[in-house]
């Protein structure tokens, strides 16, 4: 859905997370990457269903939904340009199992 041409919900979308943090627990991760790096990504392994055109779209995109998130949702926002899948995975981890996360 994310990478798809029709994007005018997700704002709407990610404010109703409210919602949904009143019945479960709700975090958000969000990874972004600098454009140079998704394209070596991108030049190294190339996505199966979308160009990098439109996954450097959704890297310049979703940061700007980050402000739309109720405040009862926490997140973490991760610039994975530099870092190795197992700094991320630890980041992320830790982030899920803390109780008070910050956002």
């Amino acid at each position: 859905m994310a990478y798809g041409q029709q994007t005018a919900y997700l704002p709407e979308l990610i404010t109703r997370f409210e919602r949904v943090s009143l019945v479960t627990e709700v975090r958000l991760v969000l990874l972004t990457a600098s454009e140079e790096e998704l394209r070596r990504r991108y030049t190294r392994e190339p996505d199966l269903y979308f160009s990098l055109e439109t996954i450097q779209a959704a890297n310049r995109r979703f940061p700007l939904l980050l402000p739309l998130l109720p405040r009862s949702v926490p997140h973490l926002h991760l610039d994975t340009t530099t870092m190795l899948p197992d700094a991320v995975c630890t980041h992320v981890a830790a982030f899920v199992h803390d109780p008070q996360p910050a956002t």
